[in-house]
């Protein structure tokens, strides 16, 4: 048996300009950290030789054409001419459609375990690669390239992509205080609801392909906050960073009209009057995770508890996708 570990992610400054649509115009730069969240995914062979796939469903299918999951039909068939006689089952500390880039990090572990099964090793940045190209390029999903790079890269880190598609990046963060720092200040909070990436972004990469010019002014200004983000990282000043994270949201929202809902709104300004200085939606919108900035965390947490909300203990996670078990 197989067994891949897949982390999590964090987006932490200037999502949305990792869409091809908007970085094939200038270039486009973005912060993102995994976290100690993962996706796993187990493969090994059937006695008969069938094809088994348990995720949130359970398909039997006799080819591989007609596996109803996309990525893993689409990863299996970069990997096998024929049908292959393997049991492939998922499990995640996460629910997907949560915002924290569950389906790129479910894409990396499939795709490294195939890969594994093959006996192929493949180097984090390629990893990464064929990601985007099951993601992006065969199934035309309107997501970016933060979520692929990060999951194979791990850590916390800063890329920048260029007007083709050259992605580079260095690390924020190596020192265990530093880190410890950051996650010290910050809160995750669960607000429930779940939803469709694909089906957010899609009005931006439409938009931005149009050459609409208040959706590439937006996604200017989200790059360059990005930058912003970066240098108050490397100052550690988590404050400024907070206060710079609330004008990135309002942003953000003007991108789309379901990004927020009043039950979003009331738990931001709730932190916001307990101690926050602003904070953001993880990930495309409209459910899933805020991540607030907090001058006291663990009375932050208390105060929302009795509110019946959720924060979720977070740490960053320095390994990127990787294998933890194989007998084979």
């Amino acid at each position: 048996m197989i067994i891949i570990k897949s982390p999590l992610r964090l987006s932490l400054g200037g999502g949305g300009t990792d869409l091809p649509s908007y970085y094939k115009i200038d270039g486009g730069f973005f912060i993102s950290a995994a976290i100690n969240k993962h996706i796993y995914i187990a493969i090994h062979d059937t006695f008969s030789k069938e094809l088994l796939l348990k995720y949130s469903e359970y398909e039997e299918p006799e080819s591989i054409q007609i596996v109803k999951h996309p990525i893993i039909r689409e990863a299996i068939k970069m990997f096998y001419k024929k049908k292959p006689g393997l049991e492939i089952t998922s499990f995640a500390d996460i629910p997907g459609g949560t915002g924290l880039g569950s389906s790129s990090s479910f894409c990396n572990a499939l795709v490294m375990g195939l890969a594994k099964k093959v006996s192929k090793n493949i180097a984090d940045e390629v990893l990464a690669k064929m990601s985007c190209e099951i993601e992006i390029e065969k199934l035309k999903e309107p997501i970016g390239i933060q979520d692929q790079y990060i999951s194979a890269l791990g850590g916390m880190k800063a890329f920048e992509i260029s007007k083709e598609g050259i992605v580079t990046w260095r690390d924020i963060y190596k020192k265990a205080s530093d880190i410890a720092d950051f996650e010290n200040n910050f809160a995750l909070i669960s607000v429930g609801g779940s939803r469709s990436a694909g089906s957010i972004l899609s009005q931006q990469d439409k938009q931005t392909q149009a050459g609409n010019n208040s959706m590439i002014n937006n996604l200017n200004e989200v790059k360059e906050m990005g930058r912003e983000f970066f240098e108050l990282l490397i100052q550690k000043d988590f404050d400024e960073y907070g206060r710079l994270m609330h004008k990135h949201w309002e942003l953000k929202k003007q991108r789309s009209k379901v990004m927020s809902n009043e039950h979003i709104d009331e738990i931001y300004e709730f932190c916001i009057l307990n101690g926050s200085n602003g904070g953001k939606l993880i990930g495309a919108g409209a459910g899933g995770f805020l991540f607030m900035h907090c001058s006291n965390k663990e009375d932050l947490s208390i105060k929302l508890s009795k509110k019946n909300i959720k924060c979720i203990d977070f740490k960053f996670e320095q390994k990127g996708t990787h294998l933890i078990d194989t007998n084979v």
